[in-house]
């Protein structure tokens, strides 16, 4: 039975994310984080803001709405909302851009990969998702998209 078939009941949400090398998670709070909240609180069907500041220099707002909302009109509103902002961030910054992008917070698949006879470690298993599985399945139709997790680069996404 497809997944389409079942009612929404969960607030769908846009993510806005960002990074400011060398920034610390409080100064990513201050001068990334308080404009663009400011820009986007009260936006049309919003329900709630949720961010994390990390000590990376990383910056991720995510917005809930109504369930039901038309994240396609949503994300445009956000955009412009960001867009506005983007003349109070530091230029460092704006030279990394600025995302804005529907998200699920749905995980509708968890693939694991191991090696049986402990051939393979796991920064050997991380690296070929990366190399190998990622981008190709995050361009399969209905993907949104693709965490990586393990050792070696760790990348925060979702499939949906």
């Amino acid at each position: 039975m497809p997944i389409a078939q079942y009612p929404e009941i969960t607030p769908p949400t846009i993510q806005v994310t960002t990074s400011y090398p060398g920034g610390s998670a409080e100064i990513v709070a201050n001068t990334i984080g308080t404009p663009i909240e400011q820009a986007v609180n009260g936006v049309e069907n919003s329900i709630y803001l949720s961010s994390t500041s990390g000590s990376d220099g990383s910056y991720t707002l995510t917005i809930s709405f109504k369930v039901g909302t038309d994240l396609n009109t949503s994300l445009s509103l956000v955009q412009n909302y960001v867009n506005a902002a983007l003349s109070q961030l530091p230029a460092g910054v704006n030279a990394q851009g600025v995302t804005v992008r529907k998200v699920s917070t749905n995980i509708l698949l968890v693939i694991n990969l191991f090696s049986e006879d402990n051939t393979f470690d796991e920064t050997f298993l991380a690296n070929y998702a990366i190399i190998n599985m990622q981008y190709p399945l995050a361009r399969l139709p209905g993907v949104g998209q693709l965490n990586v997790v393990g050792a070696g680069e760790v990348q925060h996404a979702r499939v949906a």
